[in-house]
């Protein structure tokens, strides 16, 4: 059976599964590099993100003498992209039964562009232009959702469609939903507004897959391409 498709549990889950005891207080990473890369299901492009200069602590591995208070717990910095630096603070239940999880996270300034290497390839979308002062958000998950408020501060914000995934080529009709979308859709500049985060997670996603949906679902609502009011629809439409 291929690896792809098998269902992809969640941090603690899997260490639970560990066949032998396990009972580590914490392991660090100095100075390392994470690179994730994805294709995408119809086109077949591959959009990559990677992180240097990591420094991070795992803490709390286990699976015997479990108590209602036992998390996983990351602590996490690095450079992302070499653009922008980011911590990250993850505590995940062990007992939960939906594996219940709170992420925090914020990122420095940068020229937007930075995201071209998800966006382009995935989304068909490319930012012309636009610098981030910050985005720090927090989000709730579990298992099967997540949900998060996202305070994301930008300027001088443009996009442009582009032709499968080629950054340099857009057809005329992508030059004028693009001039619409940034005179109509698109909020230009941000310093106050709150944008939601929702992502409902398929078992078969890796669990760094859904934590950067989540997240680029709160961007897209903090620049206005989602509505948080759908999200809310969704997430009382999800637990109900």
């Amino acid at each position: 059976k291929s690896p792809f498709k098998k269902d992809k549990p969640l941090p603690v889950n899997v260490i639970r599964d560990i066949s032998l005891p396990v009972e580590v207080e914490n392991v660090k990473i100095k100075d390392g590099l994470i690179v994730y890369a994805e294709r995408h299901g119809k086109s077949r492009r591959e959009g990559t993100l990677f992180l240097n200069n990591v420094n991070a602590t795992v803490s709390n591995i286990k699976n015997s003498n479990l108590t209602i208070a036992d998390s996983l717990k990351l602590d996490f910095k690095a450079d992302l992209m070499d653009a922008a630096q980011i911590s990250l603070a993850l505590e995940e239940s062990y007992l939960d039964t939906l594996s219940g999880f709170l992420l925090k996270a914020q990122v420095g300034s940068v020229n937007l562009d930075f995201l071209n290497s998800v966006l382009v390839p995935f989304a068909n979308v490319k930012i012309a232009s636009g610098n981030l002062d910050s985005i720090s958000f927090k989000a709730i998950g579990r298992q099967d959702l997540a949900f998060g408020e996202m305070q994301m501060h930008y300027n001088k914000l443009r996009i442009k469609l582009v032709k499968d995934g080629d950054p340099e080529v857009s057809t005329f009709l992508q030059n004028v939903i693009s001039v619409l979308a940034n005179a109509f859709v698109i909020k230009r500049s941000n310093s106050k507004r709150k944008g939601l985060m929702y992502f409902e997670h398929l078992p078969k996603q890796s669990f760094v897959n859904y934590i950067i949906k989540t997240t680029f679902s709160g961007i897209a609502s903090s620049v206005g391409v989602a509505s948080n009011r759908k999200y809310i629809k969704k997430y009382n439409r999800a637990l109900k």
